[in-house]
């Protein structure tokens, strides 16, 4: 019953991102800005060129803007549809799976037993005790379904009366 190791690995992976922080996203930022300066100092100046430079500019300054906008619109629709799947309802679900796995494990490792094999007879175990309360209520549901007005049950159909004293 326990998860399989690229299973872990990628749950792990998903909870241990890494993002350019504040520091790395400068560094970067002021390498392209160098890099950029330095195309006017190896091109000979020409008043065409200046210009062909400025229209260059104001199209990536644009385009930056626009880029912004859009990946904060972006962002905003991700964190309705983030904040609609991971209510506290879900954390809260989760926390109980959290505080129930836990206890099996404390209670596998009290008994000295191994919390895999603990969880898989568990699993069993609940299935048997599911399917066994459905299985009677799915009887006692048809049996009451079967009552008329009065509350008078009819009799269940037999072939023989020593069905009865079985």
């Amino acid at each position: 019953m326990s998860l399989k190791k690229t299973e872990t690995q990628t749950y792990k992976a998903i909870t241990n991102q890494q993002y350019l922080n504040a520091k790395q996203l400068s560094m970067l930022s002021l390498a392209i800005i160098i890099l950029i300066q330095m195309i006017p100092i190896f091109v000979t100046r020409t008043p065409y060129l200046e210009w062909m430079l400025l229209g260059f500019t104001a199209a990536v300054s644009t385009c930056a803007v626009m880029g912004a906008i859009l990946v904060q619109y972006n962002a905003d629709k991700i964190s309705k549809l983030y904040r609609s799947a991971f209510n506290s309802d879900f954390y809260e679900t989760i926390g109980l799976f959290t505080q129930l796995k836990n206890t099996i494990q404390e209670q596998a490792d009290k008994e000295g037993l191994d919390f895999e094999e603990e969880v898989e007879r568990l699993g069993i175990d609940s299935y048997a005790v599911v399917r066994g309360y459905l299985e009677s209520f799915r009887e006692h549901y048809h049996l009451s379904q079967a009552e008329d007005d009065l509350g008078v049950i009819e009799a269940p159909e037999y072939d023989d009366e020593q069905e009865l004293f079985s």
